[in-house]
């Protein structure tokens, strides 16, 4: 849940809705882990990803991707515009 509220209460805060009552959750079950190559001739090192979400009318859409390396260079970051209306940036 998105809070300590029962699911049927109002949503949180200022929010009428509550973020885990989207339907749209269901694609994040099913993760698994990525293979190692041992054929790989690129250099490996280690990076994190961030994505920044939001609620829209279609759902959770990301809106910024952010990417840093293992020295916390900052590799890539972008904003995304949502194909659909903004309802919440969750920005609490």
């Amino acid at each position: 849940m998105c809070c300590d509220r029962p699911m049927a209460s109002e949503g949180c805060e200022a929010n009428k809705y509550h973020v885990s009552e989207n339907p749209h959750y269901d694609h994040l079950a099913g993760f698994v882990s990525t293979k190692r190559s041992s054929r790989s001739k690129h250099k490996t090192g280690v990076f994190a990803l961030d994505c920044e979400m939001c609620l829209t009318s279609d759902g959770t859409s990301c809106t910024r991707v952010t990417v840093i390396d293992e020295h916390r260079n900052q590799i890539y970051d972008s904003l995304v515009k949502p194909e659909t209306p903004v309802l919440d940036y969750i920005t609490r």
